[in-house]
């Protein structure tokens, strides 16, 4: 027989084959279940590392050395540093409107024109009016150099005798009041000449120019529209004279007043730019209190370089005012501070005291702290014992 004809003999005995199978795979399975049973058994021993005695499970932090910047947050609004509100003086209706929002404009640039036909007749009758006083001074003066020369001769001629004194009297009187006349006239004509210097404000003013230089941020001025000049001017255009600097106003709390003052350095975003934080300087804090319906708060404001001209008037700013920094500092989480166990006494502690926990022999056990500044999320702390590295609990899991 060859050496593989065992291999083509047929199987006489099928169950005693199974039965060495099902022994086979018996074997694995326990070999799986022993594997399982071990897992579970080094899960179990993990996870007993985490509990006290009483069986809690807690999540720890630990006490870390940082810098500390303590931070006022507020929300306000991006405005140019200088804003015109540009109007009328005097009513018409508009012929000319020569810009438009977005246009740069010089000091003295004419932006519109209003109808001028009805100032130029004024300023005309005006000027008719200073020539018609001057020839009114004319003649009254040549009068009164004629009646200065009567009194003269009706005066030297009395004093001779050769003519009688109440003739020279006559004489006097009419140069008075000659000299009266003259100053009327004079009078008259300075009132035509300030008379017609109005009437020629008046048509300069027919042309609404630029008070200074910058930016058009409104037009709201058309062709044919009316303007009425009344006690409050109409506004036709606003004109920003630097958006190479801006400033942002900011409401800030009155829980937060005594702890922002000129000089703070301010961070904030804007919607338009969420990956970039802009930079200034906090230049006043205003004294007068701007009610808003329950809350008090206090106008702020912050300059801010806008050479590249990325913000615009109006954008929305978050900010952060750095009111202290405190460097090197330890600090722990702000929660580790609110935790406390569940049968824990009340912890009455004077102002700036804190406690801490930490997993003792017996479970968790109270460390006593002084409390120093926070930026909201976590909290420098000092005492007896503590380091960096230290660890505490944060909370007790949920089993």
């Amino acid at each position: 027989m060859s050496p593989h004809a065992r291999d083509l003999e047929p199987i006489e005995n099928i169950s005693e084959v199974l039965s060495s199978e099902n022994v086979r795979k018996r074997r694995s399975r326990l070999g799986w279940g022993l594997s399982a049973a071990l897992a579970i058994a080094v899960l179990g021993f993990f996870l007993a590392r985490g509990r006290n005695a009483s069986g809690p499970t807690f999540e720890f932090t630990e006490l870390a050395r940082a810098d500390l910047e303590v931070t006022v947050t507020s929300v306000g609004t991006i405005e140019p540093l200088d804003e015109v509100d540009v109007g009328s003086e005097l009513s018409g209706i508009l012929r000319e409107v020569l810009v438009d929002a977005g246009d740069t404009v010089q000091s003295g640039q004419v932006l519109a024109r209003l109808d001028p036909e009805v100032l130029k007749a004024q300023a005309d009758q005006a000027r008719a009016q200073v020539k018609a006083a001057q020839a009114s001074l004319a003649q009254i003066g040549a009068a009164q150099a004629n009646a200065k020369r009567e009194r003269d001769v009706a005066s030297k001629l009395a004093s001779q005798g050769a003519q009688a004194s109440d003739i020279a009297q006559r004489a006097a009187s009419a140069y008075d009041q000659s000299t009266a006349a003259k100053g009327a006239a004079q009078a008259q004509l300075r009132a035509s000449r300030a008379v017609l210097r109005l009437a020629e404000v008046n048509l300069s003013k027919s042309e609404i120019k630029a008070p200074i230089a910058g930016v058009v941020l409104t037009r709201n001025a058309e062709v044919g529209q009316s303007v009425v000049s009344s006690l409050q001017a109409q506004t036709l255009f606003v004109i920003a004279q630097d958006l190479g600097m801006m400033q942002v106003v900011l409401d800030i709390d009155e829980a937060d007043i005594a702890r922002v003052r000129p000089g703070q350095d301010v961070r904030f975003t804007v919607a338009a730019f969420p990956r970039r934080t802009f930079e200034g300087t906090l230049l006043s804090v205003g004294l007068a209190p701007k009610p808003m319906s329950i809350v008090v708060t206090y106008e702020a404001i912050v300059g801010v370089d806008n050479t590249d001209k990325a913000l615009v008037p109006g954008m929305t700013a978050s900010a952060n005012i750095i009111a202290a920094t405190h460097e090197d500092v330890l600090v722990v989480h702000n929660a580790a501070l609110r935790f406390a166990p569940e049968d824990a006494p009340e912890f009455v502690g004077e102002d700036g005291a804190g406690r801490l926990w930490r997993v003792g022999a017996e479970g968790p056990e109270a460390v006593e702290v002084d409390v120093g500044a926070t930026d909201g999320r976590v909290t420098a702390v000092s005492g007896e014992g503590l380091a960096e590295g230290g660890s505490f609990i944060l909370s007790e899991l949920v089993p």
